[in-house]
């Protein structure tokens, strides 16, 4: 059987895998949506709201000069 890599596996109790990631409510995920996190041990983890995690630091952003950038394509009638 092949080794489960730790981040994929119980934070409360070490045993078990990840089997399901999804928001906590089934309404639209937006940015204050939680993420729950269900374990095959039973544990049931929720993390964070997104809004509460995102920060300005992390982002990677890709710069661009004008002469990088094409022109838009003609326009057809």
């Amino acid at each position: 059987m092949a080794a489960v890599k730790d981040d994929l596996r119980c934070p409360v109790c070490g045993e078990g895998i990840l089997q399901e990631l999804g928001p906590e409510a089934d309404a639209v995920q937006g940015p204050e949506t939680r993420q729950r996190q269900t374990y095959s041990c039973g544990h049931d983890v929720a993390e964070p709201p997104l809004e509460a995690t995102a920060t300005d630091g992390g982002l990677e952003v890709e710069r661009r000069a004008t002469e990088d950038t094409v022109d838009p394509p003609p326009e057809t009638s």
